[in-house]
């Protein structure tokens, strides 16, 4: 299986679990619909309720490109608190759509 096979299976997956979980936002492309950090924190806070500090979120849509990274930084530090394996991601990866990184 060729890596861009995978990653698209594996895209699919992430997807249909993430849609699975009846938060507000809907997910067509997950290396897309991910960059502003807003939907990984509807995630966290489904998976881990009180996990995430609304207040310091800015919800789509978000003109300044700063204001995306803030929220996936947030992402990062909730995943590192819930012992994710979050080895090499920055906030500023998910903002830029690494593919390799964000499926990882």
């Amino acid at each position: 299986m060729t890596d861009d096979a995978q990653t698209s299976r594996e895209e699919r997956i992430f997807r249909l679990w993430i849609n699975s979980l009846g938060i507000d936002s809907y997910v067509n492309n997950v290396f897309e619909d991910i960059r502003t950090g807003w939907v990984l924190l509807e995630v966290l806070d489904k998976v881990s309720p009180g996990s995430v500090n609304w207040k310091q979120a800015s919800k789509p849509p978000i003109k300044m490109p700063f204001r995306k990274v803030e929220n996936c930084n947030q992402v990062i530090s909730i995943g590192k608190e819930l012992n994710l394996s979050l080895v090499n991601v920055a906030g500023n990866d998910i903002v830029q759509g690494n593919k390799k990184l964000i499926i990882g």
